[in-house]
């Protein structure tokens, strides 16, 4: 069931010194997010992810088009208490704790909370050693996860995400993924939007592509990128140098990593016979990997189309 629905979304900014300028940032955009999935919306600096994203939680108007949520508009005061909105790049009042903080975001929403509410949020965003610390002492990884246990407050059905891992170490990412997939397990509906391809690709049920405002392609990874396996990679280890040249010659690569080989190939014929080689040659297999497509790999590709295109 469509929790978020967006139809032919528009959104102008006029600029110049009498406004004369048109830009257009997000152009006739539609959209049908389903409750309890997590919406990934992708695209190269300047696509409009932050534009729609603001006009979805009301904080851009658009110039034309409609959003429900819930079947309500943006603007409707509860629905607001039902979604929980990350910027990019949040400001905190630096000498607030991380306790106060996320105490006062409910009172902004005009909601009494438990000191065992503020508690239990901390605890799920990994924050409550934390909370008696100055903002200002926070790390980025830190600010992002205080931020969530504000978003979280009110409890909401919604969480809207505006780059949650940009900028942030793999460690900080692992972290605000591992999170994102526990509160899709408690049934919170998630849209957020990234440059990182992998994070999406890991967490994403569908995404969307957007290009100069404009909705390009949606749908699942594995529609959007596809099944079909493009290439084998074969490790393997004590085959000697002398038998090298005769695996290189079927071999897409042959890379050396230490005292093991790694080789490549895109047909299932010279698959078969690098195997029977390496068995032959007295070496020992490590693995075999049927590569598919990446959703980096293909993003890349879909792009260098599209500017060849013009």
């Amino acid at each position: 069931m469509a929790i978020i629905f967006c139809e032919n979304l528009t959104k102008i900014y006029r600029s110049g010194f009498w406004k004369l300028k048109k830009v257009v940032a997000v152009n006739r955009l539609s959209l049908t997010i389903n409750e309890g999935e997590i919406y990934g919306l992708l695209g190269p600096n300047g696509a409009g992810k932050t534009t729609t994203l603001k006009m979805v939680v009301g904080l851009a108007k658009p110039t034309s088009g409609k959003i429900l949520i819930m079947g309500k508009e943006p603007k409707d005061s509860e629905i607001r208490k039902n979604i929980g909105f990350l910027p990019e790049q949040p400001y905190f009042y630096e000498y607030l704790k991380g306790y106060e903080l996320v105490y006062l975001t409910a009172q902004m929403y005009g909601k009494e909370v438990s000191s065992k509410r503020i508690y239990e949020v901390l605890e799920l965003v990994g924050m409550i050693e934390a909370k008696d610390m100055f903002l200002k002492n926070y790390s980025r990884g830190m600010l992002q996860r205080i931020g969530l246990a504000c978003c979280l407050i009110t409890e909401p059905k919604i969480l809207i995400l505006d780059e949650p891992m940009g900028g942030l170490d793999p460690i900080g990412r692992k972290e605000i993924r591992d999170l994102i997939i526990q509160l899709k397990k408690a049934g919170k509906t998630i849209i957020f939007s990234s440059h990182i391809l992998s994070d999406a690709e890991m967490l994403c049920d569908r995404i969307g592509i957007l290009i100069k405002g404009e909705k390009v392609k949606e749908g699942t990874i594995s529609e959007i990128v596809g099944e079909e396996i493009y290439e084998y990679e074969i490790i393997f280890s004590n085959v000697g140098e002398v038998y090298l040249p005769e695996i290189k010659r079927l071999a897409k690569d042959l890379i050396r990593s230490g005292d093991k080989w790694m080789a490549t190939c895109e047909e299932e014929g010279k698959r078969e016979h690098l195997l029977s080689l390496i068995q032959n040659f007295g070496g020992r297999l490590h693995s075999l990997i049927p590569r598919r497509k990446s959703l980096e790999e293909y993003f890349f590709t879909f792009m260098k189309e599209k500017r060849d295109a013009l």
